[in-house]
């Protein structure tokens, strides 16, 4: 885990993607914003243990994207879960092309392989991206933001895998984000 520079920050913006009438990428019965919300308390509980400030935008932040400038001090965390006519497996994350990946980048990358596997169509889990209006946004204010895709909707075994493991999956978010290796608890 690399040391990252959270402390420089208020805290940690977890954003989940889509909702507010938007479902994101449906497969059979589930929606990409139902299911990526499931890990809402579970990233609380562990901001909460590990002494890492933690806040959840409570809408839609595309419909909302002007929004954004209010986290100026803030590290974002846009969480989503991919889609395609033929899904992949694995997930990656995106920053703006103006940009290198920081610590906290790399290692919610090795979080995504831990648990998931990365995509085979970036370069080590990483996209670096212009045409998407958060991130070009965040850009635009300066803001510590990265889109993170956890894994395809429709694959299976990742969707299993990612129900049954929910915790764990926000634990490690947290720890890479934070750059903490052990678990200390906090009141």
């Amino acid at each position: 885990m690399l040391v990252t520079n959270y402390q420089q920050y208020k805290g940690v913006l977890f954003v989940f993607g889509h909702g507010e009438g938007d479902p994101g990428c449906v497969y059979q019965k589930e929606t990409e914003a139902e299911m990526i919300r499931r890990l809402k308390p579970h990233l609380i509980k562990w901001g909460k243990t590990l002494a890492v400030p933690v806040t959840c935008y409570p809408r839609n932040l595309y419909y909302h994207a002007n929004d954004l400038k209010e986290y100026q001090d803030w590290i974002v965390v846009e969480l989503h879960l991919d889609a395609a006519r033929i899904p992949g497996k694995g997930g990656h994350v995106i920053i703006h092309q103006w940009f290198k990946p920081d610590a906290i980048d790399k290692n919610l990358i090795t979080v995504i392989d831990q648990h998931f596997s990365l995509v085979t169509r970036t370069s080590k889990g990483l996209s670096c991206r212009k045409d998407l209006k958060n991130c070009n946004i965040a850009a635009q204010y300066g803001i510590n933001y990265r889109l993170v895709e956890l894994f395809f909707l429709a694959d299976k075994q990742d969707r299993m895998y990612y129900l049954n493991h929910l915790d764990d999956i926000a634990k490690t978010i947290v720890q890479a984000i934070s750059g903490q290796k052990d678990c200390r608890c906090v009141d």
